[in-house]
């Protein structure tokens, strides 16, 4: 098995990687949850921080990873809400995660052409075990009986990501409005304690990325 990511948008892509059909079970979607990965990555290891509902620069040291330092370096230059950050430039944040995961040898892109004509993104996850083993170990946070309150704030983070995009890899919409409601809620409030204003953000996801596509709903 390849070496396991540990940053939290990296995990985050691979959660939303659909093994059977081999390509991202929705790519807005990921784009989406990525770019919250970044900004979730960046509080926990303390370059930004929520300064009453914005997310503010505290450490602009370069971190050595190319997608969080292109982020650092745009909320170096002007203060923002975490909604407004997670809706910023989430389409190239994406492209930026996969041209590092190409780099790490975790995944292969492909563009081809649907019946020739309309441009199509293809990915492939080079090592599917690696995958499919840290979306189990999601579904095992989720499942598990550990209190949330002693869940790494990343897996925490993760799991609250994939119930946010409901990532069927994780969760479905049944079971994040049913019997796992109350568990997901736990998790997101982990994220509170890092940065209440990226909290925030994550529970209203869904809608931040319906008004991003124009009113467009989502299945599922």
């Amino acid at each position: 098995m390849t070496e396991t990511p540990t940053a939290v948008h990296y995990r985050a892509y691979l959660l939303a990687y659909d093994l059977e059909k081999e390509d991202l079970y929705d790519r807005t979607r990921t784009a989406f949850l990525t770019r919250a990965g970044v900004l979730t990555e960046l509080a926990l290891r303390g370059n930004i921080a929520d300064d009453d509902g914005d997310a503010v620069l505290v450490k602009s040291d370069p971190t050595g990873d190319p997608v969080l330092d292109r982020v650092l370096a745009q909320i170096g230059n002007e203060k923002r809400s975490w909604k407004s950050w997670l809706r910023h430039d989430y389409k190239e944040t994406l492209d930026a995660i996969e041209e590092q995961l190409v780099e790490q040898k975790l995944l292969t892109v492909e563009e081809k052409k649907v019946l020739g004509l309309v441009p199509k993104t293809h990915v492939t996850v080079t090592d599917p075990a690696l995958a499919k083993a840290l979306q189990e170990h999601a579904v095992e946070v989720l499942h598990g009986s550990t209190p949330a309150s002693q869940v790494g704030a990343d897996d925490a983070a993760l799991v609250a990501l994939a119930a946010a995009g409901t990532v069927p890899s994780v969760v479905t919409r049944k079971e994040s409005k049913g019997e796992y409601k109350e568990r997901i809620e736990e998790l997101t409030d982990r994220v509170g304690e890092v940065a209440p204003g990226l909290e925030k953000a994550l529970r209203g996801i869904r809608l931040t990325m319906i008004a991003a596509q124009g009113g467009l709903g989502f299945s599922g």
